[in-house]
């Protein structure tokens, strides 16, 4: 009888201490998944590689990452290019491609209608309020039609030395630029020079002839 309950006292403890070994087994299982999950390769750290990256929206830092919203061939300015041309501040100029630049009417009809001369105020480079209708109508064509570009002209009447109306010249066509770079077109697409003095449309020295030679040209690229 005695040595039955030393038997039955021993299993007891047997069976005791099997379990909590199991269970502590059982708990260090669990640990160990959970570990193994806060690993997982689906995880990046920064600057680490995967085997199994997960896919990132493009930040733009890559070369040839576009952004979804603007294809590279839209003809249209950047934001940055818009606000710098807000501000009055200078934009990059293009070197003039080895293209034919043809006056809109040698074109059509109707791009002569869209692409008419705007003038400025004697000795002023200002964009006047009455032209910014036609630039406005200029910006929408070419907005429409992203692979135009556009040779701008910047003319002077013959009063003032022939250096200072080259100047003179050159700031009346960067600012009809700005302009249209301020409406949305991309710098990228707009070229422009200066003639001063030299190609007047009307030879005439009085007040009426002065006002038609003050003016920006468009000549389209073919």
């Amino acid at each position: 009888m005695k040595n039955l309950r030393i038997f039955i006292v021993c299993l007891t403890v047997i069976f005791f201490a099997t379990g909590c070994h199991c269970s502590k087994r059982a708990k260090e299982k669990k640990v160990q998944e959970k570990t193994s999950e806060a690993v997982s390769p689906s995880v990046v750290s920064h600057g680490s590689e995967s085997t199994t990256p997960t896919p990132t929206p493009s930040s733009g830092v890559s070369g040839t990452s576009v952004s979804p919203s603007k294809p590279a061939d839209s003809g249209k300015a950047t934001s940055y290019e818009t606000q710098q041309a807000t501000k009055g501040e200078e934009l990059p100029l293009q070197p003039i491609p080895d293209k034919a630049f043809k006056s809109p009417s040698e074109i059509s009809p109707e791009l002569a209608l869209i692409f008419t001369n705007i003038h400025f105020d004697f000795d002023k480079y200002d964009i006047r309020p009455v032209d910014v209708p036609t630039l406005t109508k200029i910006a929408k064509y070419l907005l429409e039609n992203p692979g135009v570009e556009v040779l701008i002209e910047g003319h002077c009447d013959d009063r003032g030395t022939r250096e200072y109306n080259l100047v003179l010249g050159e700031q009346r066509a960067l600012s009809t630029r700005r302009f249209l770079v301020e409406l949305g077109v991309s710098p990228k697409r707009l070229y422009t020079v200066s003639f001063g003095e030299d190609m007047p449309i009307d030879p005439r020295n009085n007040e009426e002839a002065w006002a038609k030679n003050r003016r920006a040209e468009f000549k389209i690229a073919e």
